[in-house]
């Protein structure tokens, strides 16, 4: 989902910059899918997945440092390590061992040496507590890294959607605190989706598109990033030259009948369709590759 956030003094309106990702996640299979679905990364062309089941007995340090070739090889910004633990086979008391969280981290440190930003995710401990400390193990591992983060639900009556991220960095413009409220782009799509099936031909502005009763509840920002995400689904055209007398119109192309999403939802949940899922695979010596066509 899109992330709108704000704290008393920070307020981010960013647009986040499109680049390629490597995913390490101990998700698989349907689930895996039905993720990707939801946050509208079904079609992503951009986002190189390794599910842990598929390198499960591969040393740690060799996973990622075909992790980070692979992220060398295709530009990626950032490598995702969903959960930690999993991945480096730490077991029971280990995590609570500073000398193996150092030697977990090594590898880490050293992809991220090559500017690539390296996202770990690890569980909060049952008792919570300071950001430093709320990770499950030992506090070695938020020592290691620039940025700690804790997500948590919003306080008192606030809204399903409220979190509450607490930060502990190194950075001195990193708030300490954002309260996040996330939108639900599949939301916003379908929403917009509805409105332009209205459309006589000509097209409609974003203004347009924003007057509907349907898409008043959605900032001006959401309706565009929905705009964009079904203009790179191939549902939407954008028309016009984008200046003041020929402003942008967006319509739906005749083709677009189904709803986004829809391809994902037809895929055989037993296989591995290579646009749900760009699966990488480990090769001697830890290197890791999309495969080059998709096995029957």
């Amino acid at each position: 989902p899109a992330i709108l956030a704000a704290s008393r003094s920070h307020r981010l309106r960013h647009t986040a910059e499109r680049m390629p990702v490597v995913f390490l996640t101990e998700q698989g299979g349907p689930s895996l899918r039905a993720s990707l679905a939801r946050a509208g990364l079904a079609d992503a062309t951009n986002l190189h997945v390794l599910c842990w089941s598929a390198v499960a007995g591969e040393r740690w340090p060799a996973v990622v440092e075909g992790a980070r070739r692979c992220a060398l090889r295709v530009g990626a910004g950032a490598l995702f390590v969903d959960t930690l633990s999993r991945w480096a086979g730490i077991d029971g008391e280990g995590e609570n061992s500073s000398g193996a969280a150092d030697a977990t981290m090594a590898p880490l440190l050293v992809a991220a040496s090559d500017e690539l930003a390296v996202w770990i995710n690890r569980h909060e401990r049952k008792s919570g507590g300071e950001v430093g400390d709320a990770g499950r193990g030992s506090s070695a591992f938020s020592g290691a890294v620039d940025i700690a983060l804790v997500l948590r639900r919003g306080e008192g009556n606030s809204r399903p959607t409220i979190r509450r991220i607490h930060a502990l960095s190194r950075f001195d413009d990193t708030p300490e605190t954002l309260v996040v409220q996330a939108v639900a782009r599949e939301d916003a799509r379908r929403a917009v989706r509805e409105v332009l099936r209205r459309d006589d031909g000509a097209g409609m502005t974003i203004v347009d598109v924003m007057e509907a009763e349907s898409v008043k509840g959605f900032a001006r920002s959401t309706v565009q990033v929905a705009l964009n995400d079904l203009m790179a689904a191939t549902k939407v055209e954008r028309l016009g030259a984008g200046h003041r007398g020929d402003p942008y119109r967006y319509a739906l192309l005749s083709a677009a009948t189904s709803s986004v999403g829809e391809a994902a939802e037809t895929v055989d949940a037993a296989g591995d369709d290579p646009r749900v899922v760009h699966a990488l695979h480990v090769f001697p010596g830890g290197i890791i590759a999309p495969p080059t066509e998709r096995e029957p």
